[in-house]
């Protein structure tokens, strides 16, 4: 008699290993997806550093090259701006030769930043913090030219540091007296 109901007896699962086995499915879900949504705010940080690092290689090309802006050549180079206010970076051509952004007599671009993103600081070798920096590159060489508005100088290195304020990332690009630059990775 026993064997006799062992075999009616049917396979499979019970009600509470069914639930137990999608309750840690929707708990790995929800873990990964939200691992996904941060990582791609971290990769938005990223490539718009990549993107401003080139925008500041660019203008070292156009210096070297004597490239023409309003079809003459710029006689103080090419430049990069940004400051700590805006939520944008300017590029242009220093035809006054005066190793700074002078305004729209010498705008070439601007690039605003995406949303969340922002410049946390600016950290320069001669006064430390400043509000905004001008990076210029001179031809034929070409000469690098690091300074505020106030004050320029090529034996000087800076630092700018971006946040993303949705996660609380941020990243550096640092820029030296020799024209290097370096986009931190992550």
């Amino acid at each position: 008699m026993i064997k006799k109901l062992s075999k009616n007896r049917q396979k499979g699962f019970t009600l509470i290993e069914v639930i137990i086995s999608a309750t840690i499915i929707a708990v790995l879900t929800g873990i990964s997806l939200a691992n996904y949504h941060s990582a791609g705010q971290r990769t938005e940080l990223n490539i718009f550093m990549q993107q401003m690092a080139s925008d500041i290689r660019l203008m070292q090309s156009y210096a070297l090259s004597s490239y023409e802006y309003e079809d003459t050549i710029s006689s103080g180079g090419w430049g990069f701006y940004v400051n700590n206010v805006n939520n944008n970076y300017v590029l242009f051509a220093d035809n006054s030769n005066d190793e700074a952004y002078d305004g729209i007599s010498e705008h070439f671009k601007t690039v605003n930043f995406p949303d969340g993103i922002e410049v946390e600081s600016i950290i320069g070798d001669l006064t430390g913090l400043e509000n905004s920096v001008n990076i210029t590159f001179v031809p034929p060489k070409p000469t690098t030219n690091i300074g505020n508005n106030l004050t320029a100088n090529d034996n000087n290195d800076v630092i700018i540091i971006l946040k993303d304020n949705r996660n609380n990332i941020t990243r550096n690009i640092e820029i030296n007296y020799f024209g290097l630059i370096d986009v931190q990775r992550n």
